[in-house]
Parts: structure tokens; sequence; C-alpha cells
């Protein structure tokens, strides 16, 4: 779906602009972003009431600031009718289905490609499409009432940033590898400090974010998802992490993009725990020292 920049006549096929695109008062420049062309002259829209003076004389202004305010390629806004996400491109608004057809270009994961306040019950069925749920969090919509949830427009993206901060439920259900990145980013971007996953390559991936071991945790198979498959996934301890490098985000798309055997290597703890509440709460504080408080 997509609205072109500069549309053709009025409403209506009239061969005057009678539309308030915006809802400034000024009739015929269409949409914010986009317009439409006056096509009768403008002291002739004042005579026949099209415009009044103050309006032909905004008008003007208007004009003459769009060399300068005016979207450029690139620009993105949300369609002022349905909301949803778009880019200009060629002088035509497109609409970004989902984070994975937004510009590759760094800051493309901010907030205007996700889903504004996503509800618990649509995160929980992304989370369930998810083609390895038993390495995400078993939750409830009820367990997720007070996180920040966040969730691309198709769905298939997505993360949730507990109060304290704690990254959960990290998924991509996209087909485009690597686009995790995006909410991991987008997770930090809101306040997520530390998490917890199984070892393996979510640790070195999570490395790549500025997030150092702080403690682990023997599997325990009375604890492990009822999913869980001993013969292909063994028994991995459960690693605890905080974010204690600060890294900016186009360092931290760059290193996501980056082939697995170049990746940043996090430094083993050999600080083990039975004990998940104080793992959490040195995952905090470590948080906290390395400035991510």
């Amino acid at each position: 779906m997509e609205q072109q920049a500069n549309a053709g006549p009025g409403a209506g096929g009239s061969q005057y602009p009678t539309r308030d695109g915006d809802g400034d008062g000024l009739i015929g420049e269409g949409f914010p972003g986009g317009g439409y062309r006056m096509s009768l002259d403008p002291v002739q829209a004042v005579g026949r009431g099209v415009l009044s003076a103050g309006q032909l004389v905004e008008a003007a202004q208007r004009v003459m600031r769009m060399g300068t305010d005016g979207p450029k390629e690139g620009d993105q806004r949300r369609n002022p009718r349905s909301g949803n996400p778009e880019v200009l491109r060629g002088g035509r608004w497109r609409t970004i289905k989902t984070i994975e057809e937004a510009p590759s270009d760094p800051g493309t994961h901010k907030s205007f490609v996700w889903r504004d306040s996503p509800r618990p019950e649509e995160f929980v069925k992304a989370v369930r499409n998810s083609s390895k749920p038993e390495f995400l969090s078993q939750l409830d919509p009820t367990d997720l009432s007070k996180h920040h949830l966040i969730l691309s427009s198709y769905g298939t993206i997505g993360a949730a940033v507990s109060p304290d901060g704690d990254i959960q439920n990290v998924f991509n259900n996209s087909g485009r590898k690597g686009a995790g990145a995006y909410a991991i980013i987008e997770a930090i971007r809101i306040g997520g400090r530390t998490l917890d996953c199984f070892d393996g390559f979510l640790v070195g991936n999570y490395a790549n974010f500025g997030f150092t071991e702080v403690a682990r945790m023997k599997f325990n198979h009375e604890f492990a998802p009822s999913s869980w498959n001993l013969h292909e996934y063994g028994e991995p301890d459960i690693v605890f992490m905080a974010r204690t490098i600060d890294l900016s985000e186009e360092e931290m798309l760059k290193n996501a993009k980056k082939p697995k055997q170049e990746w940043t290597v996090a430094a083993r703890t050999d600080q083990f725990t039975d004990d998940w509440k104080w793992a959490k709460h040195e995952s905090r504080k470590s948080a906290e020292a390395g400035g991510n408080g």
C-alpha cells in the first residue's frame, strides 16, 4: 500500500481542491508530507470563497518553507489515516509493513516501526509462534501487565522489558537472519540492562550489544522447559548478563552483522549460584557500576 506524495485534484473529481488534509484550516495542501496542487488562481480562490485572505497568506508562507521543511527521500512518518509507518522513496510514501522492510541504515529500529502499546495477549501469541519456544520464558499475559512490550507490525520480531530493566523473550520469526538485533537495541533504548539466557550462541550474541557475564547457574531438569530436547541441546548453564559496556547504536548494529567468528568473546565467569534472585540482583549492580543503571 502506498500513497503518492503529490496527488491529483480534490476529492470528488472537482477542479478545485476542497479537502483540508491535515486539519489546519488550509484547503488544498493535502496530508502532511504530501498534498494537492492548487488548480485555481489564488486571487480567484479568494474571490470565489475557496480560500480566505488569511488562509492564502498562510498557504504562501507554507510554500516558502517547503524547501527546508518539506519531506526528503528516506524520511519516515505514520500515515495520518491508517497509522501505518511509511518511508518516502522515489517521491511516494511507501508502507513499511514490518521492521524487515525498513531501510538498512542505523537507526531504523526506532519506535516508529513497532506497534503502539501491544497488548500482552498479542505478545504472548507472537512468542508462541517461535520455532524455538523452549529458549523463551513460558509466560502468561498476566505476567506481562507491567512490562514494556516491543512487537513489530506483523508480530514477527519482539522483546519484553520488565519494570526493573530485565530483557526477556527476545524472538525473531521474520525469516530475516539477524533481525532480532533491532528488538535488542530497542529494548536497550527503553531501559533494558540485564538478561539471562542459555549458554552457547546467545551469550556470544548478547556480547555484541555490550553485555558481559555476571553469574551462572547449572542446568536444572526440574525447571527445564517441557519441550526441552536433551539429545539436541544438552544441559547448558543459565548465564546471567549485565550491560556493562556502553556501545552506540551504530556500533551494536555493526557488531550484530559480523560473522560469528568475528564476534566479541565474552569473558566466562566462574561465579556459580543456585539463587536466581541473587543473580538478578548482582546483574543489576553490575549494570549500574557500568553506567547503565
